[in-house]
């Protein structure tokens, strides 16, 4: 749910290479969504939008800091090729070359002439984002300075381009990977349709015989539900809160830092890129194996914010609990020792997928996740922010899920659909984006323990037919991985034939 789930590293590696490259035949270029949803620029080169003359190159060469946030002030010529201000590209501090200079801050979109200029400079990362300059057109809350006009009767104006590039460039340039025509064409149940059920946590805890037979039934027929009142304090909901976006809205020399190393899957990247023309959502994430603590890779755990691992770590251990809660009442409720499910998953392996969905002008032609089903037991998510953007597939529609507060939304994935022997149902879901805010979510994944054997358990197939082959974790989480995302193709494939 909101992604994959979790598991080894898979052949073919996935090709992950880093924002603002130049794309050339052979290197196929990761776009870093928040900063940068540039096309490919192919090797045309970079346009200047002012050439420095000789005077403005010597006074570039001197080097001015801003006295308000100590970043570099740019001269910017007039007409008569004077350089009229400095001015910071990261706040609103200038110093202006006379007294009569006055200028007010514009988001500058795109004439057709300009679009690659405009790309340019909202794609590159190195310009200081200033987050004073809020866009008219999409509300992103986010420019890079791009020019100063020379001074008129109404002063100086600085123009600023809108960090939302398919705003920038008026809408018109969504990259062609990115492009998803079927995501038109998908049928979208109707508001105002039942939401998924609810499950209270509590009412489960005090082995509440109705709320018990009720997370049956909503394993056997929908495969999602919504769980309240749950054991996850508070203050570590709120602090995992802030340090996902916190860390989303780091710029991209700091996030960098994180990126996924060849044929790893834990990192700042993407998952399931197997081909180089194969199609990209539209997202970006941070993905780590948190559990069990020893398998934990802290080469990937930012520093920034403070308390990020700190707050990781309880999540983890929380989430984790609840999870072996629910399956313990699920084992019984199959008619099995409680411990029959959760035995597997002692030393079982929990990851936790931060996700990122920029805001899209044309939201209807891209995707967020692409739709598929969690490899895992179960998938906890927890809604980030406000904006809506999970979909489960549900007679054939896809059906728009509404998070309640502090709730979590809580799947089967394919494992518990392989070990119930297909009694309990994993469902093809997908995340779609917004044309005008971000979107964020945090998905934690539990499998088994990486030794435990994938199939029918015994105890459930004792008087009827196997449904599913039988393999081992490390094979099956290899095989997943190393497949792009294709609704429940993955789980199709572990199917027996029927006799």
């Amino acid at each position: 749910m909101d992604g994959g789930g979790g598991g080894t590293s898979a052949e073919p590696e996935p090709v992950t290479v880093r924002l603002a490259a130049v794309e050339t035949a052979t290197t196929m270029a990761r776009i870093d969504l928040r900063d940068s949803i540039a096309p490919h620029r192919s090797n045309r080169q970079r346009k200047s939008t002012l050439p420095p003359s000789s005077a403005t190159a010597a006074a570039m060469s001197a080097m001015k800091f801003c006295r308000e946030c100590n970043n570099i002030l740019y001269p910017k010529e007039g007409k008569d090729r004077r350089a009229l201000l400095y001015a910071c590209r990261n706040c609103e501090h200038q110093e202006v070359a006379d007294n009569n200079c006055v200028y007010r801050n514009e988001v500058h979109h795109a004439a057709a002439e300009r679009t690659q200029v405009l790309q340019d400079v909202a794609a590159d990362p190195t310009l200081p984002r200033n987050k004073d300059v809020r866009c008219a057109a999409c509300g992103h809350g986010e420019a890079v300075f791009f020019q100063a006009t020379a001074r008129g009767e109404e002063g100086m104006t600085l123009f600023f381009v809108c960090c939302n590039l398919s705003c920038a460039t008026g809408g018109a340039d969504v990259p062609s990977r990115y492009l998803r025509p079927e995501a038109v064409a998908d049928a979208v149940a109707v508001a105002g349709e039942d939401q998924i059920p609810i499950i209270d946590y509590q009412r489960l805890l005090l082995d509440h015989g109705e709320e018990s037979a009720r997370l049956h039934r909503v394993c056997q027929d929908w495969g999602f539900f919504q769980l309240i009142n749950h054991s996850v304090p508070d203050d570590v909901v709120e602090g995992m809160k802030a340090n996902i976006q916190q860390f989303f809205q780091f710029p991209a020399e700091v996030k960098k830092q994180f990126t996924q190393e060849r044929g790893q899957l834990e990192g700042y990247g993407q998952l399931f890129v197997v081909s180089e023309d194969q199609k990209l959502d539209w997202a970006d994430m941070l993905y780590l194996y948190t559990q069990p603590p020893e398998d934990r890779n802290l080469r990937f755990w930012p520093d920034q914010p403070a308390n990020f691992k700190s707050t990781l770590d309880k999540y983890s251990a929380a989430v984790k609990d609840i999870t072996d809660t629910l399956l313990a009442t699920m084992a019984q409720n199959l008619g099995l020792e409680p411990e029959v499910i959760a035995d597997t998953c002692v030393g079982g392996i929990q990851s936790v997928r931060m996700n990122y969905y920029p805001p899209c002008a044309q939201a209807d032609k891209v995707v967020g996740f692409s739709p598929h089903s969690d490899s895992d037991l179960l998938t906890l998510v927890l809604q980030v922010n406000h904006v809506q953007g999970l979909q489960i597939k549900r007679n054939g529609s896809w059906f728009p899920v509404k998070p309640l507060e502090g709730a979590f939304v809580v799947n089967v994935g394919d494992i518990l659909e392989i070990f119930t022997n297909g009694r309990y149902k994993s469902i093809e879901h997908r995340a779609v984006v917004d044309p005008k805010e971000e979107r964020l979510s945090v998905a934690a994944f539990h499998s088994p323990h990486i030794h435990a054997m994938i199939g029918p358990l015994k105890e459930i197939v004792v008087h009827e037919d196997e449904a599913y082959k039988t393999v081992d974790h490390e094979d099956f989480m290899k095989l997943f991985f190393s497949a792009k995302l294709e609704g429940k193709s993955f789980l199709d494939r572990m199917k027996l034939k029927s006799s």
